[in-house]
């Protein structure tokens, strides 16, 4: 695909293949030249769900702009977006490999799929979010401190409902989604013991129509603030239309539910995938890490929404500050699971190993 005289053919062999339309591009697609006096590194992403998402897949696609922005000429970025989780990610993978990429990203967690690239080429430098377990020699891994951000929004929460019911919209039934589900319950009991969660699993990342369903059967079921983990807004959407509460993901989703927005957990991935171009583009790069992006560093809160009462927001502005400071861990014991056993005791604090993939259970207090 990556030569500038390539991209065309190979987006369109690819988009004929897959179910759904991808979208490929490269940085000399836009005015760039195969013959410069600067040597470009290649670097090839897989962002899955469309570019302009309004969510996860669109973070990614900002980041990928944002180390073109760091490091222009030196860089030539190839990308591909709507990518499915199925053959064709290791097809594009491969692809990116043999056009000259250097450094592969897999922005979706796709596992294998991408690894098995990976594993065959030892030479190239690979970054899988979310990898599980230590990461092989040549792949890195990342996540986010995003459990602090959803205690602080559950925090929000708890001060809102006014039915001491929550709903959550529940992508998959795996224990990356339970750490922000489960954090988001926690801080609701925080400050409203009564605080109760219910679930309604779709078994998508993304699929609008079945959010929204969700959603509507949350609030009918008497949940009155909605939160997810899915990649698009539309749970955001469909709780301002039944006029309830919601809080966004990734970005600012005032714009989609500018009645019931509180706030969201925004997440900044442009600081981390320059550091890591950066490092590749000099040599440095290194695998066998997982990175976390901090809270106050990639991982924040943003503008809360015009309906939020003050007093709310100040108390959880004030915790956030506290939290940044001190870099405290708020989720800690006692917690008990759905059948009421003690699971962390009373002044034990959970490690962030535990936070990002060992939490396999759900708090007190969900309602399946």
């Amino acid at each position: 695909m990556r030569s500038s005289y390539r991209p065309v053919l190979f987006a369109a062999a690819i988009c004929a293949a897959a179910l759904v339309a991808v979208g490929c591009g490269s940085d000399s697609d836009n005015g760039g030249s195969a013959s410069t006096a600067v040597e470009k590194t290649k670097v090839g992403w897989l962002i899955y769900g469309p570019k302009d998402d309004g969510g996860f897949a669109q973070i990614a696609y900002e980041a990928m702009l944002a180390t073109k922005a760091e490091f222009g000429p030196k860089l030539d970025n190839l990308w591909a977006d709507n990518v499915p989780f199925g053959k064709q990610t290791t097809t594009i993978t491969e692809r990116f490999a043999a056009d000259g990429a250097k450094l592969l990203i897999d922005t979706g967690a796709v596992g294998d799929l991408f690894l098995d690239v990976c594993k065959a080429q030892p030479d190239k430098h690979c970054i899988e979010a979310t990898y599980i377990g230590k990461p092989p020699a040549n792949v890195s891994s990342y996540w986010s401190e995003w459990w602090k951000q959803e205690y602080l929004l559950g925090m929000a929460a708890g001060k809102l409902t006014t039915s001491n019911v929550i709903g959550y919209v529940q992508p998959y039934d795996i224990p990356i989604v339970y750490t922000e589900q489960n954090a988001w319950l926690l801080g609701c009991q925080s400050v409203n013991p009564q605080c109760k969660m219910r679930v309604v699993n779709i078994n998508t990342w993304y699929d609008p129509p079945k959010t929204t369903q969700a959603t509507n059967t949350l609030v009918d079921a008497g949940a009155d603030v909605i939160n997810s983990f899915v990649s698009d807004p539309s749970y955001c959407s469909t709780a301002d239309k039944r006029k309830v509460w919601a809080v966004g993901l990734y970005k600012d989703w005032s714009k989609y539910c500018p009645n019931g927005y509180i706030n969201g957990a925004l997440w900044d991935l442009g600081p981390y995938f320059t550091t890591e171009v950066g490092l590749e583009l000099a040599g440095k790069w290194t695998g066998g890490r997982m990175t976390y992006t901090a809270l106050g560093d990639g991982a924040t809160l943003g503008k809360w929404g015009k309906n939020v009462p003050t007093e709310v927001s100040d108390l959880v502005d004030a915790e956030y500050e506290r939290l940044v400071a001190s870099k405290e861990e708020p989720i800690k014991g006692p917690i008990y699971d759905t059948k009421g056993k003690l699971r962390v005791k009373a002044g034990e604090t959970v490690t962030q190993d535990f936070l990002y993939d060992k939490w396999d259970w759900l708090v007190k207090g969900t309602i399946g």
